[in-house]
This record gives C-alpha cells, sequence and structure tokens, in this order.
C-alpha cells in the first residue's frame, strides 16, 4: 500500500484526508461492474454467434449452391 491516499472515492475533500485507503471500495466497485460487462459481452457475443450460424445455413443451403457467390449474398447493385 502507497503512504498517501492518491484516490479519493467519493469523499468530501474539504473533510481532510481519509482515514483509510479506498483501493477496496475502488476494487469491490469495479469486480461488481466487470460481472456485469461480462456478463454482457458473453450475451454479446452468443447472438453474434447464432446471427453467424443462420447466414451460413442460408448461404450453403442446397438450393442456393448452384447460384454463384456473388448471387447468394444481399449487397446494393447500384450502390
Amino acid at each position: 500500500m502507497p503512504q498517501y491516499n492518491l484516490i479519493y472515492h467519493f469523499s468530501d475533500v474539504n473533510r481532510g484526508r481519509p482515514k483509510s485507503y479506498c483501493y477496496n471500495t475502488i476494487q469491490d466497485q469495479v469486480d461488481a461492474y466487470a460481472h456485469v460487462v461480462g456478463v454482457g459481452a458473453l450475451l454479446t457475443a452468443a447472438f453474434l454467434l447464432l446471427i453467424t450460424v443462420v447466414n451460413i445455413c442460408i448461404c450453403c443451403h442446397p438450393a442456393r449452391r448452384k447460384l454463384t457467390l456473388k448471387d447468394r449474398f444481399v449487397y446494393m447493385k447500384d450502390g
């Protein structure tokens, strides 16, 4: 631990130097938000994987195999 409390976490600076270090409080806050961000990232990755699988199934369907690759995908012909 450093000798000086470098970070004031939700404290009034007019009341002087905090009596304890705030690193544990900040670590608890980061751990709580990191869990939320991790779950959100996992859900987003699962959704994107599902979209990828659906697109591969549409693209490689046996009825579309006779088409050229250019005709299999939707794109803007004029733009």
